[in-house]
């Protein structure tokens, strides 16, 4: 009887087990590590934006946190941010032009999207989020994200997706 379950063994190892898919920008989860311009970052929490095509991650270096927007078109466009502290009463209160330290940022988008939230995040899941993205003439970064009353601040600017690759995964 065991050499019988020895050969059904050796038939079952030969058989082509489904791989793991592969680890993509917009397709990381909690616990993923990536590396941005040399710096290894562990992805803390994501919100992905389903009706814009663009995913929102929260990144943990030590005591340093940034966030990953990555949005998909015809290619990948990667934006990391900084937090920026400040304070918004009412949604429309956002103008098309915007002065942070000095620098004019212009209203590039404005978007709108049910987060789907995975970790400690500022963003709730489920409920609609609605984004504007700000570029200055150099192209630095300003994008404000607003959800029931609670906005989020970022200064930033753009990552070339070849700056930026997957070191691990969960």
């Amino acid at each position: 009887m065991s050499v019988w379950r020895r050969m059904t063994d050796l038939w079952r190892s030969r058989e082509t087990r489904p791989l793991a898919p592969e680890k993509k920008l917009t397709t990381l989860r909690t616990g993923d590590i990536v590396q941005i311009e040399l710096a290894e970052y562990v992805v803390e929490a994501f919100a992905a934006f389903n009706a814009v095509r663009s995913v929102h991650y929260l990144l943990k270096d030590g005591n340093t946190r940034r966030h990953l927007v990555v949005e998909q078109g015809e290619g990948l466009v990667l934006r990391l941010f900084e937090t920026l502290d400040g304070r918004l009463d009412r949604i429309d209160e956002i103008p098309e032009t915007v002065e942070v330290d000095g620098v004019l940022y212009h209203l590039e988008s404005q978007q709108q999207s049910p987060a789907w939230v995975e970790g400690p995040m500022h963003l709730v899941h489920g409920e609609p989020v609605y984004i504007w993205n700000h570029q200055s003439d150099d192209r630095r970064l300003f994008r404000v994200e607003w959800q029931n009353g609670k906005t989020w601040f970022g200064l930033g600017r753009f990552v070339e997706e070849y700056d930026a690759r997957i070191v691990a995964g969960t």
